[in-house]
């Protein structure tokens, strides 16, 4: 038996509250989501440009990009909703 041996585990957080996890991971996500909007909302207007006129068609490239951008509206607005969270919690900084 060895007396006077310490053992350290490494801090795999590295020292970051859960608020700090949480906004890397919504950063991470809108930083994805906003390609995936960008590539709905071109998707939406080829649907439109290539729709014939019918209306059926028209409605749903319609959809596509005000979905889109909704979408995209919510992930942006991320960083807002952990702000909001951060200091209803904590407080005044």
């Amino acid at each position: 038996m060895v007396q006077g041996t310490i053992i350290t585990i490494p801090d795999p957080l590295q020292g970051k509250t859960i608020t700090q996890i949480i906004a890397a991971v919504m950063t991470l996500l809108a930083e994805i989501g906003s390609g995936v909007a960008v590539i709905m909302v071109i998707w939406g207007g080829i649907q439109y440009m290539t729709s014939g006129g019918s209306e059926q068609r028209l409605g749903s490239a319609k959809k596509t990009i005000l979905w889109a951008i909704i979408g995209a509206a919510i992930l942006w607005s991320g960083k807002f909703i952990i702000d909001a969270i951060d200091y209803i919690l904590k407080g005044v900084k």
